[in-house]
């Protein structure tokens, strides 16, 4: 048999080329160029054994589509077929660079895209979520060929770091000096704020009492600041849209503030840690702080004689004593104290068993001795016998109550262990308000997965890491898998008994209280909550509270199409 093929239908002398084959069932010829680039007409006749006899050239194939026939940038020439005639072009997938000449087999990914092992080559492109971490080799005529991760990362989609490596706003070296630095940066700063605030304990707290209301101004403006960065530490996690760089690396350095205290020390430099070690570290902030202001308040309950002793004996601090413990009884703030709450007194001065009756009788004595007491002790209705506030601190600063319970100066004990308990509850609330927001984004990241392609992880690639879903925050980290499933129970917990039970309680509290929550009592407990804002919103502060934590966490779940709109909606709410 002749065979002869060529580039062109009408087989010019100095365009085909010719070859004999005695092979009665296949011939095997060498193309110039290959099929997907440009067609190639074959015909075909068979040969007799005299030179002479030869049959007529067969019909020549059919044209077929080349990839020069589709557009240069948004199509491909599909070639799964076997039949040439059955090629046609394809739109390029989602995350490919189609250049001239590309084919299923030969497309590369653009920019900042991953090529999915697992997934088919009509799908095997997914964007990277860290911008520089995945490459492509381009060069002036094109991709050349050359894909894959940049030193230092690995894992799926380029998002892990190597051992050696640290994620700031993409992987960089780990160096000891940057390690030690940083670690003694803040150890340093820690153990300046202990000497000071053990070495000026006293003089802390006489300005504390001398100007109160201006350090609860000076707290509640660096808890907004607070606030706002958290707010902006998670923007490129909740916002897909191309950060600078330089700020991603800003938010990198004050990450503090969302107590990934772990990363900014440079832990992960020292020993492997993955997400699940962050929100265990979260998780346990909590139950530390409350640990720590238990041992503090212990402490200073214990030591409280020395600030009895200094109340006893200066008539300054013994009357504005007797003011706040008159708060402290008057729960319904009547400005008056009468019977039951002259019996819950008693029950403050260890007089437990002390009755009704008794503390109507000692009320009544100290009526007697007020230079307005008139009293008639023959009157029945125990409503009409009352001590208003000055009758009441005038009997306490001059020691009649003193006298008359037996107790001493207990009261004045009484007074200071009140005052710390509402210090530290107030402290430790505070805290619990700024640290929410950072523990419950971790508890709602734990929950955030990335599907690369899982529904082709069956395809039997067998890889150094498995297909699938991935956390976002921790891609070395698959979801619904073995590392996963062990450490959920701890993240149910932290949601349950911190993310959701804190402010539950909290709103639990202040509905309770809602008709009270101005009086004197309420507000030295609780008063912290609400007291910043006008009657009528005593809840703006846990408002504010779940508005966070939509804009740092459960806005992950939201599509992306419609997340920047929620948000502007959120923050305006």
């Amino acid at each position: 048999y002749d065979v002869q093929y060529s580039n062109s239908p009408e087989f010019p002398e100095d365009k085909r080329t010719e070859q004999r084959t005695v092979n009665t069932t296949k011939a095997v010829i060498a193309l110039n160029n290959p099929t997907s680039e440009a067609v190639t007409y074959i015909r075909i006749r068979g040969i007799g054994n005299n030179k002479d006899e030869a049959s007529v050239w067969s019909l020549i194939n059919e044209k077929w589509i080349t990839a020069e026939d589709c557009d240069r940038l948004t199509q491909y020439l599909n070639t799964t077929s076997t039949q040439p005639t059955e090629w046609k072009c394809n739109s390029c997938p989602r995350g490919a660079a189609c250049e001239s000449k590309s084919t299923l087999y030969n497309l590369f990914p653009q920019p900042d895209h991953w090529r999915v092992p697992w997934a088919p080559f009509e799908n095997q492109f997914e964007k990277c979520p860290f911008i520089g971490d995945c490459y492509v080799n381009i060069s002036t005529n094109g991709i050349d060929g050359t894909d894959g991760c940049v030193n230092g990362t690995t894992g799926p989609l380029c998002a892990v770091c190597q051992d050696g490596f640290i994620r700031r706003s993409r992987c960089v070296v780990c160096t000891d000096a940057d390690v030690a630095a940083r670690v003694a940066g803040v150890s340093t700063m820690f153990l300046i704020f202990l000497i000071v605030l053990c070495s000026q304990r006293a003089r802390l707290r006489r300005l504390h009492r001398k100007y109160g209301a201006l350090w609860r101004d000076i707290v509640r403006i660096i808890t907004i600041n607070i606030s706002f960065m958290q707010i902006n530490a998670s923007l490129p996690s909740i916002l897909d849209i191309e950060w600078p760089e330089s700020y991603l690396a800003f938010l990198a350095e004050v990450d503090f503030v969302n107590l990934d205290v772990l990363t900014v020390l440079g832990m992960p430099c020292v020993t492997p840690m993955d997400f699940r070690l962050s929100v265990a570290v979260a998780g346990l902030a909590p139950l530390c702080i409350a640990f720590v202001a238990c041992l503090m308040y212990c402490h200073r309950r214990c030591n409280t004689r020395k600030a009895t002793d200094l109340v006893i004996h200066d008539k300054t601090l013994r009357r504005e004593a007797a003011q706040y413990l008159f708060d402290v009884l008057d729960v319904e703030e009547s400005q008056t104290i009468d019977c039951e709450e002259f019996q819950h007194l008693l029950t403050f001065l260890g007089h437990r068993n002390s009755s009704k009756e008794k503390a109507m009788n000692l009320l009544e004595t100290i009526l007697e001795h007020s230079s307005s007491g008139n009293v008639n002790r023959n009157n029945k209705n125990n409503n009409d016998k009352e001590l208003s506030r000055d009758q009441f601190l005038n009997a306490v600063t001059n020691g009649e109550i003193e006298g008359l319970t037996h107790s001493g100066n207990k009261w004045v004990e009484v007074v200071e262990r009140e005052r710390v308990f509402t210090s530290y509850l107030a402290g430790v609330l505070l805290v619990f308000f700024l640290i929410h927001a950072p523990v419950s984004q971790r508890v709602f990241y734990y929950f955030d997965r990335h599907d690369v392609k899982s529904k082709y992880s069956h395809n039997g690639w067998n890889g150094t890491f498995t297909s699938g879903k991935y956390l976002r925050s921790d891609y070395s980290i698959q979801y619904g898998a073995g590392k996963w499933n062990a450490f959920l129970p701890i993240t149910l917990l932290i949601l349950l008994f911190f993310v959701l039970g804190f402010p539950l309680i909290i709103v639990i509290v202040l509905f309770r209280n809602r008709h009270h929550l101005h009086s004197a009592y309420n507000r030295r407990r609780l008063g912290f909550i609400y007291k910043p804002f006008v009657v009528g919103a005593e809840f703006w502060e846990l408002h504010e509270v779940f508005r966070k934590m939509m804009l740092t966490s459960i806005l992950i779940f939201v599509p992306t199409t419609t997340r920047t709109a929620i948000a502007i909606l959120i923050c305006v709410l």
